[in-house]
Order: structure tokens, then C-alpha cells, then sequence
């Protein structure tokens, strides 16, 4: 069991991730009678799958991350301001931009009595998968067309065979494999 706090200035938190990818989140808002709604929200689970894209990709916008979640539960507002809630592991997403990813994450949101608009606190969770996306990621982006030409430069064009040997051997010689 991992054990993560969060400090802010209106939220003290303690999510606990525990063995079976569930999360046990307690804490406190501070001065809770100054909230009329407290909510606590995350992305849906990881999306487990056998395809040729793989399993556990990010959601591609934070809507489809968030409709019909199971994390989401609104707390009553009580004079402590305690809460406590059991989500399971929520999966990243991508931001608007569509390449920014947003890494597993709890939200608390707190809304004020009167005209304010909510305060939104994210609790930011380890990725457990930090190499999975969507799009292609930016450090193969700068490497430009070079990155592919690479390997024509050290092996060269050769029949199919020849490219094996050739891969083979460099393999062996680099310490590759």
C-alpha cells in the first residue's frame, strides 16, 4: 500500500492506493461552513483490452474521462468538514490541446456559498503507465525524419536476409537485445 497527504489551503487529504487499484481517500476541508457543496471526483478506471492498440490508453479529452465515472461522490457539508470516499484507480487523459497528458488525478471541488465560482484542487496520482498515449510523444517529434534514417545508415538496404544478419550482428557487437 502506497500512502500519499496533500496539503492546501482549504483541503489536508491522505489517499492510501491500495493492492486491488482502489483508492482510500480521507481528509478535512478547512472552514467548511464557508462551502455549500464539497465533491470529490476523478477519471474513470483504466480500460483494460486486448486490441492492436494495447491496453491502458488515456482518455482522449477530460469529457469522455469523466462521464458516467464510478469516482464521484458528494460530501455532505457537516460542521468538521470530514470526508471520506472509495474510488478505484482513476486512468490519465489528454488535455483540449490533444497532446498534453493529464496524469491520474483526484479532484476536490468546493463550492462556495454566494457568486464564486467553484475552487478546483487536483491531487495529482503516480502514472502508472507514463509512456502511454495517444499521439506521438514530443521527444519523437524532435528527433525528426533522422531518427528513422538511422538504421538505413548503419545496416544499409539489403535483401531480407542480409538486413537480419546485419541487425544480428550489430546486436551482438553493441551489447543490444
Amino acid at each position: 500500500m502506497n500512502r500519499l497527504t496533500f496539503q492546501h489551503a482549504q483541503v489536508q487529504c491522505t489517499v492510501n492506493i491500495n493492492e486491488n487499484r482502489t483508492l482510500t481517500i480521507t481528509g478535512s476541508v478547512i472552514h467548511p461552513a464557508r462551502f455549500a457543496r464539497i465533491e470529490l471526483m476523478a477519471a474513470a478506471p483504466m480500460d483494460r483490452r486486448t486490441s492492436y492498440s494495447g491496453s491502458g490508453l488515456p482518455f482522449p479529452c477530460s469529457g469522455m474521462a469523466l462521464e458516467g465515472t464510478p469516482n464521484y461522490v458528494e460530501v455532505p457539508v457537516t460542521d468538521e468538514g470530514n470526508f471520506s470516499a472509495l474510488f478505484q484507480y482513476p486512468n490519465s487523459y489528454l488535455s483540449d490541446d490533444a497532446h498534453t497528458k493529464v496524469p491520474p488525478s483526484v479532484f476536490v471541488v468546493l463550492t462556495p456559498r454566494g457568486a464564486e465560482g467553484p475552487i478546483l484542487i487536483r491531487l495529482e496520482l503516480p502514472d502508472e503507465l507514463p509512456v502511454r498515449t495517444l499521439t506521438d510523444r514530443a521527444e519523437r517529434k524532435a528527433l525528426g525524419p533522422e531518427f528513422y534514417n538511422a538504421k538505413v545508415e548503419v545496416i544499409g538496404i539489403r535483401g531480407a536476409e542480409a538486413t537480419l544478419r546485419a541487425l544480428a550482428e550489430l546486436k551482438m557487437t553493441r551489447g543490444l537485445a
